[in-house]
């Protein structure tokens, strides 16, 4: 799994894993991207994952939409806030594999009064479900905001 416009990769099926960051200012919009890449034949039919922000110094705009990777009209993507900086996202439905490419998007304005601060957006504790309703764990990713 990729995040990117912050890019990160983690999928325990490639088993790799990056950092990015990006340099914004208060106010500013910052967009991150969410990506799948299996291995072929082993796509999952769901995943799951938190998606960690400072809510201390950015908010998010709206909901959480699905890319234009997730063509099959059976899923759904369902993100909850758990607390005041985690939201728990599901991308799920149907039989069909989840096609490699963007999966979600995410928009978080960063606040008018946050300070010139290095902070983090993580994606923790993902899981991948195989067709036949098996689990596997991903890497937890990390971008980068520097807010200038």
């Amino acid at each position: 799994m990729r995040l990117a416009a912050l890019l990160v990769a983690c999928l325990p099926l490639i088993a790799q894993s990056s950092r990015s960051s990006v340099t914004k200012a208060p106010g500013e919009i910052v967009t991150l991207r969410i990506y799948a890449n299996s291995q072929p034949g082993r796509a999952p039919v769901a995943l799951k994952w938190e998606l960690v922000f400072p809510a201390q110094v950015m908010d998010m705009e709206g909901d959480a939409e699905m890319g234009d990777a997730v063509t099959d009209p059976n899923k759904s993507l369902k993100c909850t806030l758990r607390n005041p900086y985690t939201y728990v996202c599901t991308l799920s439905g149907g039989k069909k594999p989840i096609a490699d490419g963007q999966i979600a998007i995410f928009h978080f304005r960063i606040q008018t009064t946050a300070p010139a601060v290095t902070t983090t957006l993580r994606l923790q504790n993902a899981v991948a479900t195989s067709a036949d309703e098996k689990e596997a764990a991903l890497n937890n990713t990390v971008s980068t905001v520097i807010i200038r």
